[in-house]
């Protein structure tokens, strides 16, 4: 099998076009968004005689039924993006850097960025918690998924747990973010305007306050490495090794105690 080609710059810059915006029309882009939406509550009603096996509002319910629509969420991109062009944001790649170098342009961005998300989830914790002193009534709590990592002994849901947010939730959302809001949001209005909605649109959908500023953080960082590759691959690569990290954390944690 041969490698496939670069056409990197010898500079290692992208070219000066950069990523390609995806100019749909604006009833394409919220059909694509209500269709996607629809496969979501449709993966929720399928999910809820397995559901209601669980007490109400259990987190192992509220985990099943993410994982259901993790699933149903990246199936039906998918199947937009192979057989419904017009609804769905191609092409996603503008394919300067071979994959191999994508993927290792990811972690060495990922890795470069771990002190600044590491100072930035501090200092945003630290905030938080100033705040919570002076308004008590503040609510702050981690997200579900971590709840159920520290708390849960079922071993098979663990481990359906990372699958799902180390392999199956960064193209989901990856797909969804950077691929399509991103990108639509660029056609009609200047980059940086496009990062900074999407990035909050991306802290803003996983609804945790004590995660917000971090989440905009990560999904600025995750833009900028799929402008500087070229390749989708490449931030979600970035955000797998985000999630493993994180995973990985909680686990010893809760192993060691911590």
């Amino acid at each position: 099998m041969t490698s496939e080609p670069s056409i990197l710059p010898e500079s290692g810059k992208p070219p000066p076009a950069g990523l390609p915006a995806w100019p749909a029309r604006l009833l394409d882009f919220f059909l694509w968004l209500w269709l996607l939406w629809c496969v979501l509550l449709l993966s929720q009603f399928a999910s809820s005689p397995l559901v209601h096996r669980f007490p109400p509002d259990s987190l192992a319910a509220v985990a099943i039924a993410g994982i259901i629509g993790q699933i149903a969420g990246l199936a039906a991109q998918i199947f937009l993006l192979r057989r419904v062009p017009t609804l769905s944001p191609r092409p996603l790649d503008a394919a300067w850097m071979t994959r191999r170098q994508a993927v290792a342009r990811a972690l060495l961005d990922f890795l470069i960025a771990l002190p600044l998300i590491f100072v930035v989830n501090l200092v945003w914790g630290m905030t938080l918690n100033g705040l919570q002193y002076l308004q008590p009534s503040l609510q702050l709590s981690p997200q579900n998924v971590v709840l159920l990592l520290l708390q849960n002994g079922n071993p098979w849901l663990l481990g359906a747990l990372a699958v799902i947010a180390i392999l199956i939730a960064p193209v989901n959302e990856e797909l969804l973010f950077r691929g399509g809001i991103y990108r639509f949001l660029k056609s009609r209005c200047r980059p940086r305007v496009a990062l900074v909605i999407t990035s909050q649109l991306f802290g803003l959908a996983h609804a945790n306050l004590l995660e917000f500023l971090p989440l905009v953080l990560i999904g600025a960082l995750l833009v900028r490495t799929y402008e500087r590759t070229g390749r989708i691959l490449a931030p979600i690569v970035f955000h797998a090794a985000f999630n493993a990290v994180n995973i990985s954390l909680i686990l010893l944690s809760r192993t060691f105690d911590w």
